[in-house]
């Protein structure tokens, strides 16, 4: 929990990164009910296990398995980052101990692809007519906080 805590407050500050991390995020519009996310999580496809939310029901620890593309298990981090007016942001948070840049592109392609497939998910959940665009970012040791992932 220490150590999701410090990656997210690294992310969220774009100090020094301690750990490389992977984050899609879209706003949904209008702002879904509160038990949308747990519901939507918990009957998305490949989501083998989720975890309680945190202290303020923001935030929830998932892992996707997905045996045929990464060959194993990837836990993700799925919250809610932001309400503004009448839309949510969700953002789901793929974070590993090390640098982006040890792993292969078309690593972090598969692991961009899996979280953006889930944050889909959700949109057609919990706000089936929102529109926005997913914005990836990848970041780690040496990226200054973050740069859009790769093709």
């Amino acid at each position: 929990m220490q150590c999701r805590l410090a990656l997210l407050l690294t992310v969220a500050t774009s100090g020094c990164a301690t750990g490389a991390w992977i984050a899609v995020q879209r706003q949904l519009a209008p702002v879904p009910t509160a038990d949308c996310l747990p519901k939507a999580l918990e009957s998305a496809p490949r989501v083998v296990a989720v975890g309680a939310p945190d202290s303020l029901g923001l935030e929830y620890a998932v892992r996707i398995s997905d045996s045929a593309v990464m060959r194993r298990h990837v836990d993700v981090f799925v919250g809610i980052t932001a309400i503004h007016d009448s839309a949510e942001t969700i953002q789901v948070t793929d974070p590993w101990f090390g640098s982006i840049d040890a792993y292969p592109p078309a690593e972090r392609r598969e692991r961009a692809a899996a979280a953006a497939a889930l944050l889909d998910y959700i949109t057609a959940q919990c706000a089936p007519n929102t529109h926005a665009v997913i914005v990836c970012a990848e970041g780690g040791s040496g990226t200054d906080g973050g740069r859009p992932c790769q093709p």
